[in-house]
């Protein structure tokens, strides 16, 4: 009698911890990785687009150019009518805001003073 109580308590231990480490535990630690880890296979359309290496390999800045400057001539075919342009290049209006908070940089550091950006200048003219 005891020795029957014993056998179907470790039959059922035995099924609970094959189920709790067998397959609940790696789909777990599966999706975990899915959603922390950059991988092309992976994630959204613009994720997927931007990630070059399978996962576990470092993505650097040559990988980063390299996007870039697939993006830019995307860019370029989209003017000329072929696709459509990509997310996130920097426009012109970027640039000149840049060079208007570079102006009032240096001009803060010559007055040894604080100096508001002049945001007219980062704005192209005819913008509203």
């Amino acid at each position: 009698m005891n020795l029957a109580r014993n056998l179907r308590i470790a039959v059922l231990m035995t099924a609970v911890t094959t189920l709790l480490l067998g397959v609940m535990y790696p789909l777990a630690i599966t999706g975990a990785a899915q959603l922390l880890f950059r991988d092309p296979n992976h994630g959204s359309a613009e994720q997927r687009r931007l990630s070059s290496l399978p996962a576990g390999h470092a993505q650097g800045y040559a990988q980063c150019f390299e996007s870039y400057v697939a993006d830019s001539y995307a860019a370029v075919d989209a003017y000329a009518g072929r696709g459509k342009v990509p997310d996130g290049l920097p426009t012109f209006a970027d640039g000149l805001r840049a060079a208007a908070i570079t102006e009032a940089v240096l001009e803060s550091a010559r007055m040894r003073a604080w100096v508001e950006v002049d945001h007219r200048k980062s704005r192209p003219e005819g913008a509203a």
